[in-house]
């Protein structure tokens, strides 16, 4: 059963100018060091964006979340997940650990992100 849905879309050139404007110290209030390294690799204002995307697809998909609690990870083959930690992850985990699916994309204009979060089929 679905129990949140969450979409969100991102100008890529709005987040070049905030990126310019942060410090590092700022950068961590909502992104991983990971994420960081891995956006700062290549292309590094559209997935700069496109991550901030899915923190708040899954924002409005879960009800709640800590930005830097949020990480955009990456499967084997490169299919994007998400990981979860202190708060964020404990609220995942009281509610029983839901499935959460995420998809990303992005071109030089624009990075969208969508979260959807089901209950898992405990019969099975």
């Amino acid at each position: 059963m679905v129990v949140g849905l969450g979409v969100d879309l991102v100008e890529v050139e709005r987040m070049g100018k905030l990126l310019l404007s942060y410090t590092p110290e700022k950068l961590l209030r909502i992104f991983t060091d990971k994420e960081c390294e891995y956006s700062y690799a290549i292309d590094t204002y559209e997935r700069f964006a496109v991550r901030f995307a899915m923190k708040e697809a899954f924002f409005k998909a879960f009800g709640m979340g800590i930005f830097f609690e949020i990480e955009c990870a990456h499967l084997e083959g490169g299919k994007p997940s998400i990981r979860l930690y202190g708060k964020t992850q404990e609220e995942w985990e009281k509610r029983g650990k839901p499935d959460i699916m995420v998809s990303l994309s992005h071109t030089k204009s624009y990075a969208i992100a969508t979260v959807l979060i089901q209950e898992i089929d405990k019969k099975n």
